[in-house]
Parts: structure tokens; C-alpha cells; sequence
């Protein structure tokens, strides 16, 4: 196992006032940058809005009104040519944000208009720690009853980072890239709240 360092013992340099203002001025430019990301994923996500509405409405209406399927935009400047084409569109989810009432809905529909062989369905079984001779006769009976299934191994990766910190804290630094660990330090940003 590699050396525990010295800032995960607590072992910390007495700050100066040269210090204390380059690390303020630091923390104040990751301030910036976190809001400069925000307001590019909120510009983002307009445009995003702003296309949807003009391939999905705009456009296909105008296209409707002129009469036309497809028109040739030639090249100007910087901006390449292009070909616009009105096509049909489709698109169908059931999405997993869904509520679970909105779910057996939309499946209870598929299955009245005979196509309710589209669902699928996906277990997902988790088993405790050491149970390797329930996983393998579990596995077994899905094969022998001609079940497709995956199998797969994982740690949940809060439990792995709660069994990295007490060996760290123990002073056993595991191999980090073994287990795609990471040790460091970091500074976060936390508004102040308003009085």
C-alpha cells in the first residue's frame, strides 16, 4: 500500500496574510466559473428549445404554406450550403421519469393494441456480500428456463468510498488505481444564505 499524505493526517501549514489573499482570489475565480457554467447550461438549454420549436414547428409549417418538401441553401461566406428536407418524424418513450401510474398506463395501452410484446422487463437483483453460491444457483435456474439475462458485478460506489476513507483513515492507502479510487483534497463553494 502507498504513503497516507500529510493533509489527510492533519497535518496543515500555519496560513499567512499573502496566502489567505491568493487562496480567497482563487476561490472567488472558481465562483465565477461555476456561475459562468450554470448560465451557459441554462443559454443551453433555451437553444435547445429554440431549435425544437423551429425544425418541429416553424419550419415544417412555412414548408407546408410554400408548398415545397426540400429546398437548397447555397454556401455564403463562412456558412456552408445545405439541403432542408421536411420528413416525417417519430418518436416514442416511455419515460423513466415518469410516474409509475403514467407507466402501467402507456403499458396497459400497448397491450389492448396487441403490442404488448414490445415490454420489456428488466430485474434487477441485488445481492449481500458473500452470497456467491446464491448468485450462482440463481444464474443457473434463469439459463435452464431459457431466460435472457446479464449478469454483472459492482460495488455501489458510496459503499466502495466509505470503505476507501476507513482504510485512508486507518493509514492504509489501497491501490487507488485498482479500484478507480481517488484521494485529494477539494474546495467547494457554498453560497452564503441571506438574512
Amino acid at each position: 500500500m502507498n504513503e497516507v499524505p500529510a493533509y489527510l493526517k492533519g497535518i496543515t501549514p500555519k496560513p499567512t496574510e499573502p496566502s489567505l489573499i491568493a487562496v480567497r482570489d482563487k476561490a472567488k475565480e472558481v465562483q465565477t466559473l461555476m456561475q459562468e457554467i450554470k448560465e451557459l447550461e441554462e443559454r443551453l438549454a433555451e437553444k435547445g428549445k429554440e431549435l425544437y420549436h423551429l425544425t418541429r414547428v416553424i419550419l415544417p409549417e412555412m414548408f407546408n404554406t410554400a408548398g415545397i418538401g426540400e429546398l437548397l441553401v447555397d454556401p455564403k461566406g463562412n456558412d456552408p450550403g445545405f439541403v432542408a428536407k421536411r420528413e416525417p418524424y417519430f418518436k416514442a418513450n416511455i419515460a423513466a421519469d415518469w410516474t409509475s401510474e403514467r407507466k402501467a398506463n402507456a403499458f396497459r395501452y400497448l397491450e389492448s393494441h396487441k403490442a404488448g410484446g414490445l415490454i420489456r422487463a428488466s430485474i434487477t437483483a441485488l445481492f449481500p456480500p458473500k452470497s456467491i453460491k446464491e448468485q450462482k444457483s440463481t444464474m443457473a435456474f434463469l439459463r435452464k428456463s431459457k431466460v435472457e439475462f446479464t449478469s454483472e458485478r459492482k460495488v455501489p460506489w458510496t459503499t466502495l468510498t466509505s470503505w476507501l476513507k476507513a482504510e485512508v483513515r486507518s493509514g492504509r492507502m489501497p491501490d487507488l488505481e485498482a479500484i478507480g479510487g481517488d484521494v485529494g483534497e477539494i474546495v467547494k463553494l457554498k453560497p452564503l444564505k441571506e438574512d
